[in-house]
């Protein structure tokens, strides 16, 4: 039989008017290297900026393109979890979409993508502040404390698994802490396996991340805390 080679491509957006078409362009230029069945879902989590205007002109002239749109923004894990489940390929790719990675970093994840049930991608240069820095290292440590598995960057955006697998997942969170609960429901099972691999990582051109700030940094803690 021969092996499945659909890719659903996940992409949350939230007001990334400046960036979301540059991004959709990269994928569309270079997916085809690794297949031609694919689809590219993005969520827009309720932006307030053109984002949603930009994307609809982009599927004009694209029929992968799906949009989602959230009339209020929910936040990053509902995106994700949305785009999730309305996904129809093999395998997911789950894909910041501000800039930060390329889909060219996909290679080396699409070579071994029969070999695991899901990899990890790891920023091998981290291109943020000090500040977001600091607080990438902490969350990285308290996630080997809890999942007691040596997990190199638990917020990477980028992030290849077996449809199959993350579409079997309840998942609750709304915010960023998605990407904990997920392995922490995977790992959970101790059934799955997983290889961790190198991406490059770019600054932001446009736009700042929400994620330092401290009302963002608060909503963490308290849905983390209701996770577990």
């Amino acid at each position: 039989m021969e092996k499945s080679q659909g890719l659903s491509i996940v992409l949350p957006v939230y007001n990334e008017e400046k960036n979301i078409k540059p991004v959709i362009e990269d994928i569309l230029s270079n997916i085809k290297k690794f297949t031609s069945d694919y689809e590219i879902i993005v969520v827009d989590d309720g932006s307030k900026d053109k984002t949603l205007n930009i994307l609809y002109s982009l599927k004009e002239k694209n029929k992968e393109i799906k949009i989602i749109t959230h009339k209020e923004n929910r936040g990053y894990g509902a995106a994700l979890t949305e785009g999730i489940k309305h996904a129809n390929k093999e395998f997911i790719l789950l894909m910041d979409a501000d800039g930060q990675f390329r889909i060219n970093s996909l290679c080396a994840f699409w070579d071994k993508r029969h070999s695991y049930d899901f990899i990890l991608g790891y920023r091998k240069e981290r291109r943020d502040n000090i500040y977001r820095k600091i607080m990438g290292r902490i969350g990285n440590c308290i996630a080997d404390l809890l999942l007691k598995k040596n997990i190199k960057d638990i917020d990477c955006g980028f992030k290849l698994f077996r449809a199959k697998i993350l579409k079997r997942l309840s998942l609750k969170s709304r915010g960023i802490i998605i990407s904990f609960e997920v392995l922490y429901k995977l790992f959970k099972t101790n059934t799955y396996s997983f290889l961790q691999i190198p991406v490059k990582h770019y600054k932001r051109k446009f736009g700042s991340s929400k994620g330092g700030k401290i009302k963002e940094i608060i909503k963490v803690l308290l849905e983390f805390i209701k996770l577990i």
